[in-house]
């Protein structure tokens, strides 16, 4: 297809040529042709009749280029059309989500609260620090269904964590202790922040019961801080992916108890 600036070009030589063809046949017709070979009337009828084939070819074509230019731009704006409601569908959707993400971070920030509260009114007039921690534990398998837990707390007299509490977790080893920064739990203490691993290896974890043995897929460790400090550790292992948030989790549980605790240990 001609290029519409070419058309025009087209459009207008010809033009040029009927008025040009026009002009010098009028002259012939009635200067030359008529007298010698037709009568006037012939003549002007002849004439009459090539203009008006030459006048329709010209509006035809000049119709069917408008036509043609039409559909072409046409074709462009539906184009951008199309591409601006993509644009839009997309803009949309990403706005749909940012919504939905963050009803989703509200309702789970609810969710926890509620659990946080159940939790810390279930051990509020409990001062025995063995058995605060072992009803905590059996409140966070009840919350974020932990399999296995173990709790530690600070001497501040030494520094180091020792073994506090434990659920369905069975050692031999109960006065084992670590410092700051010694092994995965005292680095969580140094960095005060929760440590989370997907895919526990395989045999780093075992439950075992009457039924026989398994490994948790997943560990975590909470810091409890107080002041600046971590004052007590929860060691935590799950078969499926808690549900909640444990960085939100952390946070409000972390808020709830950290000043309770900070009364129960030395």
């Amino acid at each position: 297809m001609q290029q519409p600036d070419k058309k025009r070009s087209k459009v207008i030589a010809i033009l040029i040529v009927y008025i040009i063809v026009s002009i010098l046949f009028g002259l012939s017709a009635f200067k030359y042709l008529a007298p010698k070979f037709i009568s006037i009337h012939a003549a002007i009828g002849i004439f009459a009749v090539i203009s008006l084939g030459v006048a329709m070819y010209m509006l035809n074509y000049v119709q069917n280029y408008i036509t043609k230019t039409g559909k072409v731009a046409q074709t462009a704006v539906d184009t951008l059309s199309e591409r601006d409601r993509k644009e839009q569908e997309r803009k949309e959707q990403e706005k749909l989500d940012k919504e939905l993400k963050r009803r989703r971070a509200e309702e789970n920030k609810r969710i926890i609260a509620e659990k946080v509260e159940e939790m810390a009114a279930d051990t509020e007039q409990i001062t025995d620090p063995e058995k605060y921690f072992d009803q905590l534990l059996i409140n966070l398998s009840k919350a974020i269904a932990i399999v296995q837990g173990v709790a530690y707390t600070l001497n501040r007299q030494t520094q180091t964590f020792s073994m506090t509490s434990t659920y369905a977790f069975y050692t031999t080893d109960t006065s084992r202790t670590f410092a700051i920064g010694e092994g995965i739990p005292g680095q969580v203490a140094k960095d005060k922040k929760i440590l989370f691993i997907d895919e526990v290896p395989e045999g780093y974890i075992k439950i075992v019961s009457g039924l026989g043995s398994s490994s948790p897929r997943y560990m975590g460790v909470i810091p409890i801080i107080h002041n600046d400090e971590t004052i007590a550790l929860l060691e935590i292992s799950t078969f499926e992916k808690p549900e909640v948030d444990l960085v939100e989790f952390q946070k409000q549980f972390n808020a709830k108890v950290s000043e309770k605790i900070s009364t129960l240990i030395p």
